[in-house]
């Protein structure tokens, strides 16, 4: 390949590259948000349950199961818990 035509293959693929990154970036935005509120929200239930022995760690994988699924995640949590 050619000088110009190889930086013209660059620019083409940049360009690709960033405008599917900015036509995704309103769900992966979502996903975060959704997944900080999932921590709050395990951060409030281990506040409450702790007296009783009972909590679930705080860590990635249980702040996206939360972030991803709402509140049905949080349940799943809480009864996989009690099961296991």
């Amino acid at each position: 390949m050619g000088g110009p035509l190889k930086i013209a293959f660059l620019i083409v693929c940049a360009t690709l590259g960033l405008g599917l990154f900015i036509s995704n970036i309103g769900r992966v935005w979502k996903v975060i948000c959704n997944s900080i509120f999932g921590m709050l929200a395990l951060l409030v239930a281990n506040l409450i349950t702790s007296p009783f022995g009972f909590f679930i760690g705080i860590n990635a994988a249980t702040c996206l199961v939360c972030g991803f699924l709402g509140l049905p995640g949080f349940i799943t949590l809480f009864l996989l818990k009690l099961i296991v």
